[in-house]
């Protein structure tokens, strides 16, 4: 930050500068001034305006002032602070996308579309010939019941960096609404060029050893949405950027694979 310039014959002076870092908040600069007599009030009012917290103690024959800035507001570097989550998701799936019931729609067309024609129809279990099909009786006792779709357990990649309000730029910026594979992802989120913090080994470890889990067929990816990041103001004159990347089986169709 610039030397503040008050008007006046008395101006502050920087008796103390000390410099703290820790991996939760980033850098923090804390300056104390004083000055002779009451003088620290236009100093107070301009570290208000650029929203950096102080602490004044005013006296008419002695005051100070301890003021706190967010490392890059005082002239310091950029340490962005990174924190990486691993979440478990819920994933809404229709009933067909179930490997069996897509095995039933790939090798024996007719019998599907028999069984999708009988529920459309509301026709009796009796009414209907199944062909011995266990899926295929499945599928239909389950629309009965009303159970068209399932819950499927899968993740949520979330990183979240913490930076001060004059940061510019973010690898959060790029790449958004592409698919990615696990290989891919890992080469982002583990590049500590993109990152001071890359993502931790056991995160690394637990996404790579998780299962592929969709329809085998050529319509849908298997891979991380990127999602738009989000940027929320945090204490300090910092700014929040959270960046999620959703696991699941994606339409190529509607998305673009990376």
């Amino acid at each position: 930050m610039p030397r503040v310039i008050i008007n006046g014959s008395r101006q502050p002076i920087l008796t103390q500068r000390k410099t703290d870092f820790d991996p939760s908040k980033g850098v923090t600069v804390t300056e104390e001034y004083e000055s002779a007599g009451d003088n620290l009030n236009g100093l107070a009012v301009t570290l208000a305006q650029r929203r950096v917290q102080y602490n004044h103690t005013p006296n008419g024959r002695k005051s100070k002032l301890v003021c706190s800035f967010s490392g890059p507001q005082s002239g310091v570097g950029e340490i962005p602070v990174d924190t990486w989550q691993l979440l478990a998701n819920e994933d809404s799936k229709d009933l067909r996308t179930l490997p069996a019931v897509h095995n039933l729609y790939l090798n024996n067309r007719a019998l599907f579309e028999e069984i999708d024609l009988a529920i459309k129809r509301d026709l009796k279990e009796e009414e209907v010939d199944f062909q011995g099909d266990a899926t295929a009786l499945a599928l239909f006792r389950h629309n009965k019941l009303g159970i068209t779709s399932y819950l499927l357990s899968t993740y949520v990649l979330r990183h979240t960096t913490n930076v001060s309000n004059v940061y510019n730029s973010n690898v959060a910026d790029f790449g958004v609404n592409l698919i990615y594979t696990t290989g891919q992802l890992l080469n982002e989120v583990t590049n500590g060029n993109f990152w001071l913090f890359p993502m931790p080994g056991r995160m690394r470890h637990k996404i790579e050893n998780i299962p592929e889990w969709h329809p085998p067929d050529l319509e849908t990816h298997w891979g991380w949405r990127k999602l738009a990041s989000q940027e929320t103001m945090a204490a300090g004159n910092r700014i929040d950027i959270a960046t999620e990347y959703w696991l699941a089986a994606w339409s190529k169709f509607i998305y673009a694979v990376l």
